[in-house]
């Protein structure tokens, strides 16, 4: 089973939920806290640092079933920002799980993602929102990853 986790295509969806939560903290309660959330230029090699510990917890977190990974983009860069993996699964460990872990593989990189950004802007409220999201998402995939069909035996005629 193979994933992809990809810098470019989880930025635009972090970006769209630390505008979202930047626009309700901007109208709650008369309260200027969106200059605190939004991302601005200054914090690209934040961010990509930050991508570079979302992939390490997600590839340690599948790291027992892991055949291949490759780096994605400049090698000689050493944070890893995108990176290609490739899980050894047994024919009834793998039955149709292809799908949902790649979606909640994707939800964990940028829950993580989230929750490490706004614990970096002292925004604990919303770092602890996203951790139970990724916390919910770690324990699903987990499911997933080591959860088997049961056994199917022939028919005796």
């Amino acid at each position: 089973m193979e994933f992809k986790i990809e810098y470019e295509k989880i930025m635009p969806i972090v970006e769209e939920e630390v505008s979202r939560e930047g626009a309700q903290a901007y109208s709650a309660d008369g309260v200027s806290l969106y200059d605190g959330i939004r991302m601005i230029s200054r914090d690209e090699e934040k961010k990509k640092r930050l991508m570079s510990e979302v992939l390490v917890s997600i590839r340690t977190l599948c790291n027992r079933l892991i055949r291949h990974v490759a780096i994605i983009g400049d090698e000689s860069d050493e944070e890893q920002t995108s990176f290609y993996f490739d899980l050894e699964m047994s024919p009834r460990r793998e039955a149709g799980k292809g799908e949902s872990l790649k979606t909640l593989f994707r939800s964990l990189a940028v829950n993580l993602f989230l929750n490490k950004y706004f614990a970096s802007k002292n925004q604990v409220d919303l770092a602890s929102k996203y951790d139970a999201a990724a916390l919910a998402d770690v324990q699903t995939i987990a499911k997933l990853l080591y959860e088997k069909l049961p056994p199917v035996y022939p028919a005796i005629v």
